[in-house]
């Protein structure tokens, strides 16, 4: 999770991806799993988030650019869409 984190958890992400060292650097999808499902494992949540699944909160974001084909630069890929509890909460697109 971010708790202990950049407030900007997509901050977080770049710099777990692209750690000075290379031998501490996470991939992006670990990276993305430590701060979704890992945050609500962490919190004792994985039930009820942390996974796109029926019958969990529909707590996401969708973002402008993939993170996967812009590792060296996730700190500057924007937020497009984020949803909470199933409803649209910001729009940017």
């Amino acid at each position: 999770g971010s708790d202990c984190m950049p407030l900007d958890p997509l901050l977080g992400v770049h710099h777990a991806v692209n750690a000075p060292t290379e031998s501490q650097r996470l991939t992006v999808t670990e990276a993305l799993r430590a701060y979704t499902l890992g945050g609500s494992y962490a919190g004792f949540d994985e039930d009820r988030t942390g996974t796109v699944e029926v019958g969990k909160l529909a707590d996401l974001v969708a973002l402008e650019r993939s993170p996967w084909e812009h590792e060296s630069d996730i700190r500057n890929v924007d937020v497009a869409t984020t949803v909470v509890g199933g409803e649209v909460v910001f729009d940017g697109r």
